[in-house]
């Protein structure tokens, strides 16, 4: 299944990432490897990860405390957050249609 970020979704990721370089150089990219894994698993199982709306559903990373906040729509995932589950946990909540 086709994997689709909002805009808002995609900025979150690359400020992860950058974050992550700048703590310790490579962990962007380890963090980005982590975040692809988990959007394997989410196309592969797309109904397997635990609803957080009626729409909405939350698959957590392994290593990193982020969460991949997404869709499933009729022809593609649609990634609404990439989430620090650290902070506000429902901060993308305005996000969902």
């Amino acid at each position: 299944m086709r994997i689709q970020f909002l805009e808002i979704a995609q900025i979150e990721l690359d400020e992860a990432i950058e974050y992550y370089n700048y703590e310790t150089p490579g962990l962007g990219e380890e963090f980005l490897t982590e975040v692809l894994k988990t959007l394997i698993r989410i196309a592969e199982f797309p109904e397997a990860w635990r609803p957080c709306s009626q729409r909405t559903r939350r698959c957590q990373t392994r290593r990193f405390p982020y969460g991949i906040i997404y869709q499933i729509l009729e022809d593609k995932i649609l990634v609404i957050a990439v989430a620090n589950l650290h902070r506000k946990p429902v901060f993308w909540m305005d996000r969902i249609k």
